[in-house]
C-alpha cells in the first residue's frame, strides 16, 4: 500500500504531505553531501564552543552530537566549526 501523501485539509483544498525518501537527511547523505567522514561513534571537536563530543546519529542533514561536558546531545551542520579527530582504533558503527 503506497504512503499517505493527504495531508490536512485546509479549506476547500487538501496539502499535500511532504513524503521524503528513508534515509534522507542521514549519515550517508552527509558524508556524500558535505564531504565529511561523519561517522556513528566518532569523536569531532566543535570550535566554536570548544567542546569535545562523539557522534550519535543523523537526523535532517545534521550531525547529533554528545558532548562530553554535560553529555547532552545537540544538532550540529556537519562542516559548521566542526574538526574530525582522527582515531586509529575506531571501528565503523560506533564501536571503539
Amino acid at each position: 500500500m503506497p504512503p499517505n501523501t493527504t495531508g490536512p485539509r485546509v479549506g476547500s483544498c487538501t496539502v499535500p504531505r511532504v513524503v521524503r525518501p528513508s534515509g534522507c537527511g542521514g549519515m550517508k547523505h552527509i558524508r556524500e553531501c558535505y564531504g565529511v567522514p561523519a561517522k556513528r561513534g566518532m569523536r569531532i571537536f566543535f570550535r566554536f564552543s570548544q567542546q569535545h563530543g562523539t557522534i550519535t546519529g543523523a537526523r535532517y542533514g545534521r550531525l547529533l552530537v554528545r558532548f562530553d561536558s554535560n553529555g547532552r546531545s545537540q544538532q550540529l551542520h556537519p562542516t559548521w566549526e566542526v574538526d574530525y579527530l582522527p582515531n586509529p582504533n575506531f571501528q565503523a558503527g560506533g564501536t571503539l
